[in-house]
């Protein structure tokens, strides 16, 4: 495995990155409410990319509803992930 995502409370995701390091996890998506600043400097000091701070909704095909809106006001602002 090479990706993982995290969706936890926010209290454990550090435990969970930690263990991803461990694990040589290459790339984490620590779900938006999830993240946590000790969490992503652990993981940035690791080397390991983070995407934090959107919702998966925005991305899962098929995207409806609001997380459809999101996803358009992101791609129109250039804040849309690549």
């Amino acid at each position: 495995m090479e990706h993982l995502y995290i969706v936890t409370p926010a209290k454990e995701t550090a435990r969970v990155v930690e263990d991803a390091v461990a694990y040589g996890i290459k790339q984490i998506w620590i779900q938006q409410k999830s993240e946590t600043p000790a969490a992503l400097e652990l993981a940035r000091q690791s080397g390991i990319p983070v995407i934090h701070g959107r919702c998966m909704m925005m991305f899962a095909e098929p995207v409806g509803s609001i997380h459809g809106f999101h996803r358009w006001i992101s791609r129109l602002f250039g804040q849309y992930p690549k």
